[in-house]
């Protein structure tokens, strides 16, 4: 049985979808749809993230396709090297991209980042015998971090995260605003 008749409807129904928001530019319809190049496969082996996410985000039922989602991270807490220390217990990595002076260091900074805030979520929903609820608890042993100081982070990171989205939302609504009354604002 082929199935590529049925990825074909889906994709045309994507498209239809994306046509009938007033959020979505025709160039983003076209690029999410991979027809505006002559071979659509462009389209999937050198993505334009700028052009697919709001094509992805409105297929995916967001209110405003272009609204900016930021990552947790740990800028509002104080102490980096305690930080660092309790990042390299969570993930022990070998791979040389992933240290501290690697490339991808950054990935699990935002990866322990988005774990801390759910941590004591995870222990009431899964119980202290769940993997992820023990190696938070082995970092946090092995790293010197006390359960206080985790739920401060907790606090830190979920505050300043609020915050992000928050500025985000008003400034979003102001330039809104602005465009509507014809005013270059933003």
């Amino acid at each position: 049985m082929r199935f590529w008749p049925y990825s074909k409807v889906f994709h045309v129904g994507g498209m239809m979808h994306l046509d009938n928001r007033r959020d979505i530019s025709e160039a983003e319809n076209n690029k999410r749809s991979g027809w505006p190049s002559k071979s659509n496969s462009s389209s999937y082996v050198h993505p334009n993230l700028s052009m697919n996410m709001p094509g992805a985000r409105a297929l995916a039922g967001w209110p405003d396709a272009h609204q900016m989602t930021y990552p947790p991270s740990w800028e509002e807490c104080n102490d980096p090297e305690l930080i660092f220390q309790f990042i390299h217990m969570l993930f022990p990595v070998t791979i040389p991209e992933f240290r501290e002076d690697g490339v991808l260091f950054n990935w699990l900074m935002v990866s322990g980042a988005s774990l801390v805030p759910y941590h004591f979520k995870l222990i009431k929903d899964f119980g202290t015998k769940n993997a992820i609820v023990q190696q938070v608890s082995f970092a946090t042993n092995q790293g010197g971090v006390s359960s206080n100081l985790l739920l401060e982070w907790l606090q830190q990171i979920n505050k300043r995260f609020k915050e992000k989205i928050n500025m985000h939302f008003w400034m979003t609504l102001m330039c809104k605003m602005f465009f509507i009354n014809k005013q270059r604002f933003c």
